[in-house]
């Protein structure tokens, strides 16, 4: 992209710099944007670049030559590429008539001061002309017959034959500029190729040392003011502009400087400006000589501004005058001045300390403080400055050192928390960070200091309590998750000693007749048994215990070598009922303080709780054993009704219906039926009296199966299988129980258990495929009855199924509890319900005839 152009090449092209400004190099060089790139690279890594020649393409069309060298430049705060172009058209057309005439050229070249070689295709010196001052740093008879490899280094020589060939090729001269170190020192060259023929060319050599020297400056110069930032302007000694450049042009309001060309100062100043400065513009023309001062400009708009103006004179003929628009830097230093009072007087007000130390001083000497930090360390401010910052920092240096560098390349920094020392001797705690700021001249460390005496004391109170609210709830869980006493009160006292001072605690529980009996204590056993026995510590803990209230006892010593120790006792209550006394020893600015005296209070109702709960759960337990003794008495009386009942129906009902069955077949025998209507009674009356044998068989089988009391369960639920499987079930039994026998009550329970599972099979289940397995792991024996029917929720069918579900469930689980076993349900619907039911079996529990 084009940033800006002079006169002479808007000239060239017939563009102004509107048009230009919108262009890149790309428009102006058409079809050849491969060689721009490449010429900018190398412009940007060599810093310099000769591009040579080029067709520039011009507003109406039309092509102009151009030779064009570029050059790096700083403009805007960044680099970018400078091109010098030259209109070489004159010079092509002079060189189109030198080839056209070569006698002409053979004159010239008598008078001319370059070097003329005549080169052969392969560099080959042919011939030179020279006059008596040209240099030649090889002598002249050495030149012909020599070659341009045997004379130059080879990469320039390399370079020369490149540039020999194209011209041969191509007819069009070529140009190449090559430095080479001579005995005064490196100089510059430019050899120019011109082809004769098809195998020779013409190589002129020109030093262009001072030319390159002087296209430098001048390049620079014309840069310097066209890309300055500043307005640049010439006048003539009758003050008429002669150049302005376009900084100069546009702080005044207008778009060119051809809008200004000619015209005299004057125009840029208003009345009230001009006497003041032709006072001034006066004696620089005449005496030579410079002045720099502040003016106000005039714009086109006539709107005026700040400036500042540097007039200097050239040789007395002419004037160049700088102006600097100083609009921003005068808002500037007004908002500077505003900030820095702002700045001071938020600094003299403000509650945190804030000094402002020199890095530069070998001491890190303090330059100036505000009274929060003097107040807060106790110097006065002639005091502090002055200081180093060494003697008020309490930190090592070389840790105050590496905080210093770290403001210096981050510019600002968090310290953290620090400890100042004041004038008495004492040490202050406070948070720093650091930043640097301006001051003068040079940069200076601002510290911005807080005094966090106060948080850190409320830092450290709120950790305590923090530590005491963990400890009561550590308490609560510790409490809340044992009912032994002795646990209890372990625990107990640990967290007291944890979050409070105490030197010695005890733990009194309260029996039935309301003694008090110790659970647990800590601390030294002899100043315990002293402390506990005097009557005063025996007043306040019945006091304590009558009364619901804690009591508390001055210091006193318990003994010689002991410090004197205050008592403190508190009541352990459960709503209205006191269940124990926590006795608290210590010296007494520990037990007084407020928090010690609610922390032991919310251990002892934590305390109180868990003992009652204890005590609670010792009732319920005795409880819960006296019913399990009176169920399982229950249990046991009804199998044994059981069994009384299933023997009575055996020995009567049913020898009774066999004899009878027996009876109605001998009077059949002997006297049959002469009718068949009476053969027919007569067979459904035995058949009737049959089927009621089977049924008080089958009655006496469910009452008490012979088979459980005299083979063992493996037996009766093998039997119990075979049974089920004749009426048409699918039904497998597994076991690994053969001839052992269990207790009775074991071999009695799973077998109900089992009984219970199949009926509910038959009654819910909707199928008949059972699997029975009955297993010895290790203690445990373990019966499973699994079936793959309709299936059920057992959550549902225990708190929504009928009466008889609810029952006939409890009584398995029951059952097993009772032998302290375990009973599992696993069901969902459509997929089969299993029944597992684990009970461990006591030593020496299996035995082979069933005792």
């Amino acid at each position: 992209r084009i940033l800006e152009t002079n006169p002479a090449f808007r000239r060239m092209l017939g563009h102004n710099p509107e048009e230009l400004e919108q262009m890149t190099v790309y428009d102006l060089v058409p079809g050849r944007s491969e060689s721009v790139d490449r010429n900018v690279r190398r412009a940007l890594k060599q810093g310099h670049v000769l591009v040579g020649e080029r067709q520039y393409r011009r507003k109406d069309g039309s092509s102009v030559e151009l030779e064009v060298s570029g050059s790096v430049i700083s403009y805007g705060g960044k680099e970018v590429l400078c091109d010098v172009v030259r209109d070489i058209s004159e010079r092509k057309r002079a060189e189109e008539e030198l080839r056209r005439s070569e006698a002409r050229n053979r004159a010239m070249l008598e008078a001319y001061p370059d070097l003329v070689f005549r080169v052969s295709r392969n560099g080959e010196f042919l011939d030179f002309q020279a006059n008596e001052d040209a240099k030649l740093y090889v002598p002249r008879e050495e030149i012909i017959g020599s070659n341009v490899r045997d004379t130059l280094p080879p990469d320039m020589a390399a370079e020369i034959l490149d540039h020999l060939a194209r011209a041969l090729e191509t007819g069009e001269m070529q140009i190449y500029e090559y430095r080479l170190p001579v005995p005064e020192g490196p100089r510059d060259f430019e050899a120019r190729f011109v082809a004769t023929d098809l195998d020779e060319s013409l190589c002129i050599i020109r030093d262009i040392t001072e030319r390159k020297q002087v296209d430098k400056m001048l390049r620079q110069q014309s840069a310097a003011m066209d890309n300055s930032a500043d307005g640049i302007a010439i006048l003539d000694r009758d003050g008429l502009y002669t150049y302005l450049n376009e900084a100069h042009v546009k702080v005044h309001g207008y778009d060119a400087p051809e809008e200004l060309l000619g015209k005299s100062w004057k125009t840029l100043y208003g009345e009230d400006q001009l006497a003041w400065l032709e006072g001034r513009v006066g004696p620089a023309l005449e005496k030579g000589g410079y002045w720099r001062g502040e003016a106000i400009g005039k714009r086109r708009d006539g709107s005026t501004f700040p400036q500042e103006i540097s007039i200097a004179s050239i040789e007395g003929s002419a004037l160049v005058c700088v102006v600097r628009d100083t609009t921003l830097r005068k808002r500037a230093e007004d908002a500077l001045r505003e900030s820095e009072e702002r700045y001071r007087a938020v600094v003299e007000r403000t509650a945190d300390g804030v000094l402002l130390c020199d890095m530069e001083s070998k001491c890190k000497r303090i330059l100036e403080s505000n009274a929060a930090l003097q107040g807060m360390l106790g110097y006065t401010a002639e005091e502090l400055r002055g200081m180093s910052l060494y003697e008020i920092i309490d930190d090592d240096p070389e840790g105050i050192d590496r905080n210093s560098r770290r403001i210096l390349e981050k510019r600002s920094h968090f310290i953290g928390e620090r400890r100042y020392c004041r004038k008495d001797g004492s040490a202050v705690d406070v948070e720093t960070s650091a930043t640097m700021i301006p001051y003068g001249d040079k940069e200076v460390q601002c510290l911005i200091a807080r005094d966090i005496t106060e948080r850190k004391r409320a830092e450290e109170e709120l950790k305590r309590s923090v530590d005491k609210l963990a400890g009561l709830n550590e308490a609560g869980r510790i409490l809340s998750s044992t009912l032994e006493l002795e646990e209890i009160g372990k625990a107990l006292l640990e967290m007291a000693n944890g979050v409070t001072n105490v030197t010695a605690a005890i733990v009194y529980s309260q029996d039935e007749r309301g003694e008090l009996r110790i659970e647990h204590a800590f601390g030294p056993e002899r100043l315990l048994h002293k402390a506990r026995s005097t009557p005063e510590a025996r007043a306040a803990r019945r006091g304590a215990q009558e009364t619901g209230e804690r009591r508390a006892l001055r210091p006193r010593r318990c003994g010689s070598g002991t410090p004197p120790l205050a008592v403190l006792c508190l009541p352990l209550r459960v709503r209205d009922r006191v269940v124990g006394v926590l006795e608290a020893y210590g010296p007494e600015p520990a037990l007084s303080e407020r928090t010690t005296i609610e922390t032991l209070t919310g251990l002892a109702n934590q305390a109180a709780s868990a003992l009652e709960n204890a005590r609670l759960y010792a009732e319920l337990a005795e409880r819960e054993g006296q019913l399990k003794g009176l169920v399982g008495k229950l249990i046991m009386a009804q199998e044994e009704e059981r069994r009384h009942v299933a023997r009575e129906v055996h020995d009567g009902l049913t020898q009774m219906l066999v004899a009878a069955h027996q009876h109605l077949q001998s009077f059949a025998d002997y006297n049959p039926p002469d009718t068949p209507q009476g053969q027919e009674e007569l067979g459904w009356v035995m058949e009737v009296v049959q089927r009621t044998v089977g049924e008080a068989r089958r009655v006496i089988a469910d009452l008490r199966p012979t088979a459980l009391d005299d083979f063992g369960l493996a037996t009766a639920l093998r039997l119990q299988a075979e049974t089920l499987r004749a009426e048409g079930w699918e039904i497998f039994y597994e076991g690994t129980l053969r001839d052992e026998r269990l207790p009775v009550e074991v071999e009695t329970a799973l077998f109900r258990i089992a009984q219970e599972a199949l009926t509910n099979v038959r009654k819910h289940a909707g199928s008949t495929r059972v699997h029975v397995a009955l297993q010895h792991q290790e203690d445990v024996v373990r019966l499973q009855i699994r079936d793959w029917g309709r299936g059920f929720l057992p959550d549902a069918s225990t708190n929504g199924g009928g009466p008889g579900e609810r029952v006939g469930l409890s009584s398995m689980r029951e059952r097993a509890a009772l032998l302290g076993g375990n009973l599992e349900i696993a069901s969902q619907p459509g997929t089969g319900t299993l029944v597992v039911v684990e009970v461990p079996l006591p030593l020496g529990g299996f035995s082979s005839n069933g005792s």
